[in-house]
């Protein structure tokens, strides 16, 4: 509570949208003892339909509101920050916005920051692509999912800068390994359904693979054979005995080549 509150704020976060139903009778409770000095904020990853339709979630939407904040993907980006850009009275060329775009991604605060700062810097309303270069830092903020994905469309340049990005952010290299390697496993199985006769409708089908996902998934299958994706199995093995000191190698540099080759481009092998 804040010395000059009239009320005091419970913020609680949630790691899973699915508490369980002791967590959800908790959650329920705590809500119905709730008196006017007290505000609650839970904060939620993603909740889809299942958990919408759940007794604790109806429960606590009807005595409260419920805002659903999407994430800005990174075809969207450049478009959004055009938008803000505009709504700061500046009017930045397309190579800024993508500069921009590029040094911000998935950091959305920073954008607005950066954004602000321009406004007091730059001579006029137009913001040209030297200004972001010299007066952007680079805050950029990535997963390993979003790794992922760059690397099944075929992206190896965003690739390349969201593996650098995720190794100076400190991101262990075991964890992408083994995203990954589960990934290459589905892959290589779903490859060699297909291979066997099995229409793609149903091998995705049982695989799970999301409408939004498919262009990708197709995009990677088409790329590789159940032979390469097992190659790349093989060179995630030697990243985790480098890894615990059991092979001679750079681990980040061979996983950044691995991610390039699984996106359709091979780099200098790794020395």
């Amino acid at each position: 509570m804040s010395l000059f509150a009239e009320k005091k704020l419970m913020e609680i976060r949630m790691s899973s949208a699915k508490p369980g139903d002791a967590g959800g009778k908790a959650l329920t409770s705590l809500i119905g003892e709730l008196n006017d000095d007290t505000a609650v904020l839970l904060v939620l990853p993603k909740v889809d339909q299942s958990v919408q339709r759940t007794k604790w979630f109806k429960t606590i939407e009807g005595k409260s509101a419920f805002i659903q904040i999407w994430p800005i993907e990174a075809r969207e980006m450049p478009r959004w920050l055009d938008g803000r850009f505009r709504q700061a009275g500046l009017k930045a060329d397309k190579d800024a916005v993508i500069a921009m775009a590029q040094r911000v991604e998935g950091n959305l605060l920073a954008a607005m920051q950066e954004i602000e700062r321009l406004k007091l810097i730059v001579d006029g309303s137009n913001v040209c692509l030297a200004d972001v270069v010299e007066g952007v830092a680079d805050s950029a903020r990535y997963d390993v999912f979003k790794l992922i994905d760059a690397a099944f469309l075929g992206d190896v340049t965003r690739c390349v800068r969201m593996s650098s990005g995720l190794r100076a952010e400190g991101v262990d290299v075991l964890f992408i390994v083994n995203m990954l390697a589960r990934e290459l496993r589905s892959l290589e199985a779903m490859k060699s359904e297909i291979n066997g006769g099995a229409t793609q409708r149903d091998v995705f089908k049982r695989a799970r693979v999301w409408d939004k996902r498919v262009p990708m998934v197709t995009q990677c299958l088409d790329r590789h054979d159940v032979k390469g994706f097992r190659q790349l199995q093989v060179r995630l093995g030697k990243i985790d005995r480098m890894v615990k000191g059991l092979d001679i190698g750079d681990p980040s540099r061979e996983l950044q080549l691995v991610i390039t080759e699984l996106a359709g481009k091979t780099l200098l092998a790794a020395i």
